[in-house]
């Protein structure tokens, strides 16, 4: 069994789950935590089917991007892509996982 989403969320996901930011977003089902609170943050860009960082010159990029929750009982491979706007100066990326026995 494989589910995705939660409470908030509202949607009913297939798997394999692709996003492209179109139905996610305004169900709640991704959200954005401004840490630093410099309103430089992550963004939904539906045109590009992306969400992206905006670079702040001033600041470090502390920010962090929550996904809905994924419930994998098995040994499924969960992969995304990602990649940089400007290849001169390429952002340290991290990618964490929470998990826990029900």
């Amino acid at each position: 069994m494989i589910t995705i989403g939660n409470a908030q969320c509202g949607i009913n996901f297939s798997y394999p789950y692709s996003c492209d930011f179109s139905l996610e977003i305004p169900n709640g089902c991704w959200e954005v935590d401004d840490v630093n609170g410099d309103n430089y943050t992550w963004q939904f860009d539906i045109d590009q089917s992306v969400a992206k960082y905006v670079y702040n010159p001033g600041s470090d990029a502390e920010d962090d991007l929550y996904s809905p929750y994924f419930y994998l009982d098995g040994h499924q491979t969960l992969t995304f892509d990602y990649r940089c706007g400007n290849s001169n100066f390429p952002e340290a990326f991290c990618c964490f996982s929470l998990s826990r026995r029900l």
